[in-house]
């Protein structure tokens, strides 16, 4: 390294605020030794001295060559910093050439003139280094300005929120590099500074170990450094998978790339394999085929279902991972989630969407499932922001589509991981920017929390934890019928226009509780709360929760249920209250909660109000929402319990796994893996709602064909009315019966009786 170039390095420390500049000059010049590294060593021992590496093997053998430099800048050490000391050291003893480095190697131990004609080598190579191109000083500069952008990326995201915001418009579901590890989420909770890509115990010794293992295996793990979704270790020298799935990249209608998943005849031969050592139904020939194939997506994914059935959480997330990993080494060179798609409907969405398929046999839905395993894994582990990018990307592929069940996963993960400005901008640009909003009369509703109500309550709650503080419930006073209508088409007016931020978000749960009021009670039952308690402590009414629920919008919430996706928002309220159910136990929310839900019952007291309010929820109801496809072909199927696995990737692991074969006992159909009849038993129909009296849930339960209706709006509800018009129904039609029946018994009798006089007479007359 010549002396201009260590000059410029001086001058970039100079001009460094504190400690930060100095260490990004480091952490540059550290990762341009590597880079052009080779063997155990760096290159330049300039730049090891520079990132102060006094741990080197090399230093006690030069220590006799360096000494008069050395001497030097101890006299002036007293004006300049150690690091500029060592560096003084490096370029007076004449580290940069790569000459001097091999005789002195070669002199070593060849006694006392050995090392002085190797000082005078040296000091001639130094002079022919001040001949060398500027080209590494600029890169050295390039490095520095990318370790800045690289460590401002790991900032704080509502900085990297507001300098977006001010810098270009806001963009839906944009993912970023950082974000998808796990080691900057642990990094990020705990603290301290964040290195790019070294580990916070990265010292002159770990970074030497470092160089070293990336030699030792650079032909075969070179391609580590591009992924983004897993990142392996030290201890896992993973090679490139040339057995899996391969995705292939076309275009649609409006030109943008779109991707498709397909099998190879590697990974179809390798399936075969599978499906015939699966028969078995012994885990340990499924360990032993995954010994022989590392990288088989579906045995991997097969043997984490195994493990999570057996409780060990942990061994089926890194068997996920290895399966994520092979995905990843196999993506399209097309394929990147970092750059948009740019042309289109959706020309801001991220350019990995992918052409969905009905089949159930489609490669497509193993590559889904991994990802949707990942998620819930890394959600499990505490990782909400890193699940929180998973299921960006899983939304970016799928959507308008959503197979996975990730929309209503998502508002879950950003109140989890704290994302609460995010969440409100996924609620508004999200239907936009993917072309969610169907064209039509009347028009959709272009937004999410008017479409689905995990969204909803997830808004109007995130509002309430940013604030970190007991709720202003003063502010109630001020939200007005066009605050909590604002979007539902029907409304009077426009919103206020002078609302505080508390009012805002008062104003937000009124309207989740005015379009979504079927979510209540489940998410009362979740938190604890029970229908006949009192009213909780400190709310701005004393009404009990009872007779708030039986009053307008709570009474009458079936009849302004959506007209196209009323039983399937009824699903969506039942997963919500499970999944965030927790998040509402707090006392200062259930009494946000309360004192919201009686506002909105007082303003349904008055006659004026209660029309506005029931004209504002008949036009929602009557009005297409912006997640028309998902609602339609997904959402019908959503469990309701937490942690089940989507009903499409069931049906592909039988389909791929354990595909119907010819039986003569069972037919065409054979059997399933398990001993199940393919096909399945057929699904039951509800018949009892849960709106009924007790009483009468009891008795209908009592029957053999009975079902309970557990989303709340799949089934009329029955009151007493009901029964006294069906018993005075049955009543007639028994009546109606009967009388009938003896009318066909009078008929027959009289028709017996006339037989027989028949032939009573003719009897007579034969005798006479």
């Amino acid at each position: 390294m010549s002396s201009k170039q260590l000059r410029k390095l001086r001058e970039l420390q100079g001009t460094g605020e504190g400690d930060a500049a100095e260490a990004e000059v480091i952490s540059a010049a550290y990762a341009l030794s590597v880079e052009e590294g080779s063997g155990n060593a760096p290159r330049r021992p300039a730049f090891a001295a520079l990132c102060s590496d006094s741990e080197s093997e090399s230093a006690p053998e030069e220590g006799g060559s360096r000494g008069s430099g050395c001497a030097s800048n101890a006299a002036s050490s007293a004006a300049s910093t150690s690091r500029g000391a060592t560096c003084e050291a490096a370029a007076q003893g004449g580290e940069g050439s790569k000459k001097g480095r091999a005789r002195r190697r070669k002199a070593a131990g060849s006694g006392p003139k050995a090392v002085v004609d190797q000082n005078e080598k040296d000091a001639s190579a130094g002079a022919e280094g001040e001949e060398e191109s500027d080209e590494e000083l600029k890169l050295l500069e390039s490095s520095v300005q990318e370790a800045q952008a690289e460590r401002d990326a790991f900032g704080d995201d509502a900085e990297v929120g507001a300098a977006s915001a001010a810098t270009g418009p806001r963009k839906a579901l944009a993912l970023r590099r950082a974000d998808f590890s796990m080691d900057n989420e642990r990094r990020r909770v705990i603290g301290g500074s964040i290195g790019v890509g070294v580990d916070t115990s990265s010292g002159p010794r770990s970074r030497r170990t470092m160089t070293r293992q990336r030699g030792g295996a650079e032909g075969r793990i070179a391609h580590h450094r591009r992924l983004f979704l897993v990142t392996p270790t030290a201890e896992e020298p993973w090679a490139r998978p040339d057995d899996c799935i391969a995705m292939t990249a076309d275009s649609d209608g409006f030109g943008a790339t779109i991707f498709d998943l397909e099998d190879t005849p590697q990974s179809s031969r390798l399936l075969e394999q599978l499906r015939e050592c699966l028969q078995a139904q012994d885990p340990n020939l499924l360990q032993h085929f995954l010994q022989r194939n590392q990288f088989c997506v579906d045995g991997l994914l097969t043997l984490a279902d195994y493990f999570r059935g057996q409780s060990s959480h942990e061994q089926a997330f890194q068997i996920v991972r290895r399966a994520v990993y092979a995905l990843e080494c196999n993506f399209n060179p097309a394929f990147s989630p970092f750059s948009e798609t740019g042309v289109g409907p959706a020309a801001l969405r991220p350019r990995v969407a992918l052409k969905l398929s009905g089949e159930a046999e489609w490669p497509g839905w193993s590559w889904l499932r991994a990802l949707w395993l990942y998620m819930r894994g890394l959600a499990n582990q505490g990782m909400h922001r890193t699940a929180l990018e998973v299921c960006k990307l899983l939304l970016a592929a799928t959507l308008p589509r959503d197979p996975t069940h990730s929309l209503p996963y998502l508002d879950f993960l950003c109140l989890r991981s704290r994302q609460f400005d995010a969440l409100s901008t996924y609620a508004e640009l999200i239907p936009t920017e993917y072309g969610l909003v169907a064209d039509g009369s009347p028009p959709a509703i272009a937004r999410l929390d008017l479409a689905l109500p995990s969204f909803a309550y997830s808004v109007a709650l995130a509002g309430f934890m940013k604030a970190g503080s007991a709720p202003d419930l003063a502010a109630l006073n001020e939200v007005c019928i066009a605050d909590v209508t604002e979007g539902m088409k029907a409304a009077p007016g426009g919103a206020s226009e002078e609302l505080s931020a508390a009012a805002v978000v008062h104003a937000r749960m009124m309207r989740a509780l005015l379009v979504f009021p079927l979510a209540l009670r489940p998410l009362l039952d979740e938190a604890g709360v029970s229908d006949h308690g009192s009213a909780p402590g400190g709310s701005s009414s004393r009404v009990p929760w009872g007779e708030l629920l039986g009053q307008p919008p709570f009474s009458d919430a079936a009849d302004f249920r959506h007209e196209a996706h009323g039983s399937v928002h009824g699903r969506l309220c039942l997963a919500y209250a499970k999944r965030c159910g927790a998040l509402w136990r707090a006392d200062l929310s259930m009494r946000w909660l309360h004192s919201c839900a009686a506002r909105l019952v007082s303003m349904h007291a008055s006659s004026v109000f209660a029309a506005d309010l029931s004209a504002a929820r008949q036009c929602w109801r009557c009005s297409p929402l912006c997640v028309e496809d998902a609602l339609r072909e997904d959402y019908g199927e959503l469990p309701t319990e937490e942690g089940q696995t989507p009903p499409p990737f069931e049906r592909a692991i039988q389909a791929r796994l354990h595909p119907p074969r010819e039986n003569a006992a069972f037919g065409p159909g054979g059997l399933r893996f398990g001993g199940q009849v393919a096909g399945g038993a057929e699904r039951v129909v509800p018949t009892i709602s849960l709106h009924s009296p007790p009483v009468l849930v009891f008795f209908q339960s009592l029957l053999p064909w009975a079902e309970l209706d557990v989303t709340g709006v799949g089934v009329e509800p029955m009151g007493w009315s009901d029964v006294g018009r069906n018993m005075l129904q049955a009543a007639r039609s028994t009546l109606h019966f009967f009388s009938c029946l003896a009318q066909d018994a009078v008929f027959l009798l009289g028709q017996a009786v006339r037989k027989g006089w028949v032939v009573a007479r003719e009897a007579m007359k034969r005798r006479a």
